[in-house]
């Protein structure tokens, strides 16, 4: 989480709490837990302020479908703060999960993955990937929606990430030659009042066009699979090497995965 020291400590000073699909990497500083797994399984271990109290208990540990449409069993805006870190990207129903957060909390934080980070390869290990002969991942294979934050209107966009995502040649072009450091991973919200979240159908290919990366750097002149079959030609068969290579500009390329 990009402002773990801001969200405990709201989180601790608040008199009621919650984190929303804590599970995972729960807070202890929260009051009430919503997930879908059970309190006696949660990864207390990875916790996000681990060695500090727990301030839930079992009973506060609520276990439902956070989507499945049914008010959360609380009045309005009976806590102070709420926490939802990498949740939304993930499941079915984002939107009526940031409504529901809207309405039981006076305030929150919301993190998701950046746009930038769902539309560049995920595994940078090259060596291994070449070897192996498997393709590489745009962003994460299990995410469902891409997320842009617009502070100004309290506003979540959501937008479905297509199945053909890793086929499509803007995408391919821009994960080849672009790469995003951790500071521009994740993308996040503070709200307070009120929260509004809308999906939205859209041109990938205009999207990326209107992407701001000011610390994306272009690769050029870089071919992995020479610069690894010069060290290891006797494990890499170079046969491959036109398959697998980087493609000339304006060049469509089959197989773009390096």
């Amino acid at each position: 989480m990009k402002n773990i020291d801001k969200v405990i400590t709201m989180m601790r000073q608040s008199q009621r709490s919650l984190d929303v699909g804590g599970w995972h990497k729960p807070i202890n500083g929260a009051t009430h837990v919503l997930d879908i797994n059970d309190y006696e399984t949660r990864l207390s271990g990875q916790a996000q302020d681990y060695g500090e109290p727990e301030r839930f208990i079992k009973d506060t540990w609520i276990q439902i479908d956070i989507c499945d449409r049914k008010p959360w069993p609380f009045p309005e805006n009976y806590f102070d703060f709420v926490c939802c870190s990498h949740v939304l990207e993930d499941i079915r129903d984002p939107i009526w999960v940031v409504s529901e957060m809207s309405r039981v909390a006076r305030a929150g934080y919301i993190e998701c993955p950046s746009a930038a980070s769902e539309l560049l390869i995920k595994q940078p290990l090259l060596t291994r990937r070449m070897l192996q002969r498997t393709t590489g991942v745009i962003g994460c294979a299990h995410h469902r929606w891409l997320v842009e934050f617009k502070p100004e209107e309290s506003l979540v966009v959501f937008r479905f990430k297509l199945h053909d995502l890793m086929e499509n040649q803007r995408v391919v072009k821009f994960s080849e030659f672009h790469h995003v450091n951790y500071e521009n991973f994740s993308s996040w919200l503070f709200w307070e009042n009120q929260i509004q979240a809308k999906e939205e159908i859209f041109d990938i290919g205009e999207w990326i066009d209107s992407l701001v990366l000011p610390q994306s750097k272009r690769l050029t002149s870089f071919n992995p699979i020479q610069r690894i079959s010069e060290k290891f030609s006797n494990i890499v068969d170079t046969s491959h090497q036109n398959k697998y290579r980087q493609p000339n500009h304006g060049e469509r390329c089959k197989y773009p995965y390096i």
